[in-house]
Formats: structure tokens, sequence, C-alpha cells
């Protein structure tokens, strides 16, 4: 059932949006493998290792994409409420900042600040619990890569490194 805010597009102009989505997804995930480039000796293979794998998963979701797009119809409609796509921006934006917060933050810490504020932003869980896991996760990785596996990690602002 549709309400006056929701959006009614073609589903073809959805797998475009889509296809425009995973583009920009693999970019991202190539230019997070160009900055771990940069850093030294064993500390750039998880960062490119990382983006390396999501580019490739980006550029098979678009692949597929590319595919279904002779297939969606100009007729079909598909509806988008305003607030399902106020969610995406806000996903979307964080997603960048987090990006760009990496190499300042470092991973652990960005992880932790990500993971807590994208559920709040978009309203899908209380602070506390959203903290509480961002936080479990932190630690965890951390006690895989830096504890377990002595893999050398970039300077983090909380975990140290």
């Amino acid at each position: 059932m549709s309400t006056r805010d929701d959006i009614s597009l073609t589903s073809s102009r959805v797998v475009v949006a889509e296809l425009a989505a995973a583009l920009g997804i693999a970019a991202i995930f190539a230019l997070l493998a160009w900055v771990g480039t940069g850093y030294r000796g064993a500390a750039a293979f998880m960062p490119i290792a990382v983006s390396g794998l999501g580019c490739m998963a980006a550029l098979t979701w678009a692949a597929g994409l590319l595919r279904k797009l002779p297939k969606a119809s100009v007729e079909e409609d598909v509806t988008l409420s305003k607030p399902s796509l106020r969610r995406l921006a806000t996903l979307a934006a964080l997603m960048v900042a987090f990006v760009a917060a990496i190499p300042h933050l470092g991973f652990f810490t960005g992880i932790l600040v990500f993971l807590t504020a994208a559920p709040v932003l978009m309203g899908l869980r209380p602070a506390w619990q959203a903290a509480l896991a961002a936080a479990g996760l932190a630690v965890l990785l951390w006690l895989i890569f830096i504890v377990l596996l002595e893999s050398p990690m970039p300077a983090d602002l909380i975990f140290g490194g």
C-alpha cells in the first residue's frame, strides 16, 4: 500500500540506481586498497586484502545487475518509502565518514565509532546496545589480529599500535 510519502519508480530505474551504488562501493573499496598501499611492510596486507575482496564483491554485484538490467520492466513499479531512503542516505554518509576517519582514528577505533553511530542514527538500536556490540566486535578483532595473529596494523587512537 502506497502513501503520499512513498516514491514510485520503475524497476529498471531501481536496477540502474543499485548498479550505481555497486560501482560506487567498488570505487570506495578501491580507494581503501590504494590507501593501504601507503602502509609499510606487513601492516599493508590487511587493508589491501580486505579492500580488494570488498571491491571484487561489489564488482560481482554490479555484473549481476548488468545481466538483470535488460529483464527489468519499464512498466513495473517499485515503491520506496522516504524513511527508507533517509536511512540509506544516513548509512551512505556514515560509510564515507568511516573511510575518511580510518587514517586518523585507526581501524579498530573506526569500527567502534562507525558501528556505534550507524544503528543509532538509522533508528535501529538504542545507543547502549550499539555501543556494547561495537565495543565487543572491536575488542574481538583486536584480539584476533593483534594478540592471536600478531599482525602489524596501522596506529590506532584507542587500541594503540
